[in-house]
């Protein structure tokens, strides 16, 4: 299974730290994560700006295609927090 960690302070806000995913393919888990983070992509499908998400530590963007994960790997988001 994959894991998806959540950086602070999503645990937070969301009631958990980290959650596994049966689902491989990297598309159709980011849907499965907008359920718990409603704002983590756009009407495209898109992860939005205020996200950060690495795939084995990894900007996903530096893949040219990530497809399908393996077991083990692990998604980790990271909210964009400003000051004001």
């Amino acid at each position: 299974m994959v894991r998806v960690e959540f950086m602070p302070p999503l645990p937070r806000k969301i009631g958990f730290k980290e959650v596994y995913v049966k689902e491989k393919d990297f598309s159709k888990i980011l849907l499965e994560l907008s359920g718990i983070l409603k704002d983590l992509v756009d009407e495209n499908g898109r992860v939005r700006g205020r996200y950060i998400l690495l795939v084995n530590g990894r900007d996903y963007r530096v893949y040219t295609n990530i497809g399908v994960l393996s077991d083990n790997d692990t998604i980790t988001i990271i909210p964009v927090i400003h000051g004001g």
